[in-house]
């Protein structure tokens, strides 16, 4: 299994899954993640190191955005900006998937 993102690292990334599956272990639980779900966003908006490792199960394609690409996208498109913070405080463990109503 090939480690995302590993707990403790400092934040670089926001990683979308494009396809394949992944599991997030995080406090001693762990959640499986799929096709259009993404992480890393919480340690680019709070400045922290990741409190989650991400971990791929099978064969898949991951999407990068720096944290700076990450920003700008927050800024110059509010609707993005409201869609991750409504994702990150109403997901106890952060499981939200991205979908088109979030981009229009």
């Amino acid at each position: 299994p090939v480690v995302v993102a590993p707990t403790g690292q400092e934040p670089g990334e926001l990683f979308v899954l494009l396809a394949g599956s992944a599991e997030i272990v995080r406090g001693g639980e762990t959640i499986s993640a799929g096709a259009g779900e993404f992480f890393g966003e919480l340690a680019l908006l709070d400045g922290g190191p990741r409190t989650a490792t991400i971990t791929m199960t099978s064969d898949g394609r991951v999407l990068t955005m720096s944290g700076q690409e990450f920003r700008s996208l927050l800024q110059d498109v509010p609707k993005i900006a409201m869609f991750f913070g409504s994702a990150i405080f109403n997901a106890p463990f952060h499981t939200a998937t991205l979908s088109s109503s979030a981009a229009g």
